[in-house]
């Protein structure tokens, strides 16, 4: 039984789909920083998001907005995985570099790479 001070079903609902949307809009900022090659402020290292309990089914007038989010939710993970795997590869990149030096000159000198951006 809900709490008659409390907040309604609607209200908990919004109030859940508002947390998730500033989840989301911090991973979209995210990938934007990492697009331009910003700096990550230490605030971009988020606690993970916990879904709420109890809130039973979807309003259907909320039901729009949740599949809102849901798509964005779905190209942020997508453009994330993107950017792990591009990560990934970078890393390769630059390790058979560094493999390659050790092995021309014995020692673990720096290695510089010239990339245009």
């Amino acid at each position: 039984m809900p709490d008659p001070g409390g907040p309604s079903f609607t209200e908990s609902w919004e109030a859940a789909l508002a947390d998730l949307e500033v989840e989301v809009d911090a991973a979209e900022e995210l990938l934007a920083r990492l697009h331009r090659h910003a700096e990550l402020p230490a605030a971009a290292l988020r606690r993970p998001w916990t879904p709420p309990s109890g809130l039973g089914p979807l309003p259907l007038p909320l039901a729009d907005r949740a599949r809102a989010l849901a798509d964005r939710q779905a190209r942020a993970a997508d453009a994330l995985g993107r950017a792990l795997v591009l990560n990934r590869r970078q890393a390769r990149a630059v390790d058979s570099l560094v493999d390659a030096r050790r092995a021309r000159t014995g020692g673990d000198g720096a290695v510089y790479l010239d990339v245009a951006l």
